[in-house]
């Protein structure tokens, strides 16, 4: 789409963050970061529907001060997009947060995403696995809508399992 091509440049030249390019266009974001380490350290969810916002939210997520005369994060044309932020909090083992669907329903969009999570083990017998420290996240360009936006979790812990949606943010309707 539009806004992902927008967003290729600034995508693929992002440091320590994960760029995914969709491939299909209203069943998965049109671009994602994910990582492990935001600057936000609690947990929240975001909606952002403007430049000023968006850098705002930027500036904050990566801890770097807006530079002069651009915009401190990637230009969006938000007459067509949106971003939606998952931002965990302080965590252990967890690589992001990715969508693995959007949905368009009657009246809602609904994004369901998966933690980007990893199991880590001590190798010395009898110490403690203390896991990797954390702020996972994950930021996502999705289609400009006045639907309210519902953001579900998978939140079953067992490899292989079927999911187990739990909604964790629903954002009211309106453009």
């Amino acid at each position: 789409g539009v806004c992902g091509l927008m967003m290729l440049g600034a995508a693929m030249g992002l440091a320590g963050q994960a760029a995914q390019i969709a491939q299909a266009p209203g069943k998965v974001p049109y671009v994602s970061w994910i990582g492990a380490h935001s600057a936000i350290q609690e947990s929240r969810y975001a909606r952002v529907r403007d430049q000023k916002d968006w850098d705002k939210l930027w500036v904050e997520h990566t801890g770097q001060p807006a530079p002069a005369g651009v915009p401190a994060g990637p230009e969006v044309d938000f007459g067509r997009c949106a971003v939606v932020a998952c931002f965990r909090g302080k965590s252990k083992n967890s690589n992001g947060e990715r969508v693995t669907a959007i949905d368009d329903l009657h009246d809602a969009v609904r994004i369901r995403f998966d933690s980007a999570s990893y199991q880590t083990m001590s190798l010395q017998p009898g110490a403690e696995d203390r896991g990797v420290d954390c702020v996972p996240f994950g930021i996502w360009l999705i289609e400009r809508t006045g639907k309210q936006v519902i953001v579900e979790e998978n939140v079953q812990g067992v490899i292989g399992a079927p999911p187990v949606w739990r909604e964790q943010k629903r954002f009211p309707a309106g453009r």
